[in-house]
């Protein structure tokens, strides 16, 4: 099986179609640029610059864990050089550490552990085992067609590749590709969707006596089951359900075709839970369903806006339920209609739906923003999904802590915080529900509550952060209070600042 990492940049939010995009355009023409749409552009590039490096390096990671018999290749797809060359660089990083611990863990063998270390050695061999490829491909028609740019680059047979696993650099979860491969072969699916319930930050605009907007319908039928696939989490169970229909954002109703609800039985319609990019496909229903959906979408020959969100996965929904015309000729040489029972799919779409309000369920979340997404789900993390932090919090403090920080008299660390390591913290500080990125100093007497400070930040004393991200090697000025901002990476605020609600840049920044 071949994985693809998706990391694409340049790609604006799926809630816009291609109709949508032309409208804007010709309202930007008509009102030139105002000083609100620069703002919202230069906040958009500072959230891509803050949250691509650390959720492209969890991506490769989450592939890395899979066993090189399941996983043999993985193409990791960026849109721009420079984000290829940083690509290219943490692949040949996290291979050359995956090899390094492979050799410690076969040299340090001894007559008690014998079993243990020949476990070890070999479930290493296998993660240093799978290949890493980067790829440049245009991000702007949409992840649909980058996926299907990768597809045809590919030099063998796309029969080699019976199924494929698709992952997008900006999901954030818990539960391990393998378990979601092994799920899809087990029940012979043609698509498997990892879904996740709507947080409550991720608001629908909904009013009394009117249809939601940007609401997603989806229809799950009973379940198909819940097991789990793995010795490790005997406490997590994967509920699967199937996928009988799936609507695309820009749809204001959703049409369902009688036979799925004649086959389906049992269909409930929830706006409750939502698509977080992560996949596995059956490889040839993918090529064929994103050839026929790019020729019906592209007019005279243009290539137009795809998402596999929004199109490829609403598509193959309805495949799995499509009467099929055929024409028989009749005695009297009149051709009749025949309808064929079935859709064009002849295996199912299934969806392993996650829960993070219950403990025993698992964690999955799309992080498109920096605010609120960001914010709120590593608190989330730190609270209720502490299997992605990689081990338990102390038992007195319910806190991560490194060894070698630095903690001044009377400071503070609270509950749900996270401290890495080669951190200083001053005197008399508060830290509260918090994450503190590697060599981060914050001065004496500072406040730092619901935020995140980025690697190499430095905080000066007598500062109040609340509800922030504070980018890496950034600054900020002694007695500055921040509320609700983000701050780009190697910019400095100054002293005596009292901001809310802002982008804050670094001077020579230019968009």
């Amino acid at each position: 099986m071949r994985a693809i990492i998706l990391a694409l940049s340049s790609e604006r939010d799926e809630r816009n179609d291609t109709r949508e995009k032309g409208e804007r355009k010709e309202h930007e023409k008509k009102n030139n640029t105002t000083e609100k749409d620069t703002g919202e552009k230069s906040k958009s590039d500072v959230d891509a610059v803050l949250l691509f490096k650390p959720l492209l390096q969890y991506a490769i990671e989450s592939v890395q864990k899979c066993p090189s018999h399941l996983v043999t290749s993985c193409a990791v797809c960026v849109t721009t050089k420079e984000d290829a060359k940083f690509a290219k660089a943490l692949c040949e990083k996290m291979t050359t550490t995956c090899r390094a611990s492979s050799s410690s863990v076969s040299s340090s063998s001894s007559s008690n552990k014998s079993a243990v270390t020949t476990l070890n050695a070999t479930t290493t061999t296998e993660k240093k085992m799978t290949f890493f490829e980067v790829l440049e491909v245009e991000g702007e028609g949409g992840d649909a067609n980058a996926l299907r740019e990768v597809l045809t680059k590919k030099e063998r047979n796309e029969s080699e590749d019976e199924n494929v696993l698709v992952v997008s650099h900006k999901t954030v979860f818990d539960v391990p590709l393998e378990e979601i491969a092994t799920a899809h072969r087990r029940l012979d699916a043609s698509l498997t969707v990892l879904m996740s319930e709507r947080r409550a930050w991720d608001e629908i605009d909904a009013k009394y006596g009117r249809a939601p907007k940007n609401a997603k319908y989806v229809g799950l039928s009973d379940d198909v089951e819940e097991s789990s696939t793995s010795r490790n989490r005997k406490s997590k169970k994967l509920m699967i359900k199937r996928l009988v229909f799936s609507s695309s954002e820009s749809e204001k109703t959703v049409k369902i075709n009688r036979s799925a609800l004649d086959s389906a039985g049992n269909v409930r319609a929830s706006v409750r839970y939502r698509d977080v990019r992560v996949y596995c496909f059956s490889t040839a229903a993918l090529v064929k369903c994103l050839k026929k959906v790019s020729l019906a979408r592209s007019s005279n020959g243009a290539k137009s806006f795809l998402s596999l969100k929004n199109d490829i996965v609403p598509e193959m929904c309805k495949a799995q339920f499509w009467n099929t015309a055929a024409t028989n000729k009749c005695d009297d040489g009149k051709e009749n209609d025949v309808v064929e029972n079935g859709g064009t799919l002849s295996k199912p779409v299934l969806a392993i739906i996650c829960r993070p309000e219950q403990q025993r369920d698992n964690f999955a979340c799309e992080i498109e923003r920096v605010t609120p997404h960001f914010l709120e789900i590593s608190k989330e993390i730190l609270s209720s999904a502490q299997s992605l932090v990689g081990r338990e919090p102390s038992a007195r403090h319910e806190n991560f802590v490194a060894s070698d920080v630095e903690l001044g008299g009377k400071a503070i660390i609270g509950a749900h915080c996270a401290i890495l390591p080669g951190v200083f913290i001053g005197e008399k500080t508060h830290i509260k529900r918090s994450v503190i990125s590697r060599d981060a100093r914050v001065g004496a007497n500072s406040k730092i509550t619901n935020s995140v400070i980025g690697a190499n930040a430095r905080v000066e004393a007598n500062c109040q952060i609340v509800n922030c991200v504070v980018g890496d090697r950034a600054r900020v000025g002694k007695n500055s209070t921040l509320k609700e901002c983000v701050v780009e990476c190697d910019c400095e605020v100054e002293e005596d600042e009292n901001v809310r609600e802002e982008t804050l840049r670094k001077k020579d920044a230019r968009y």
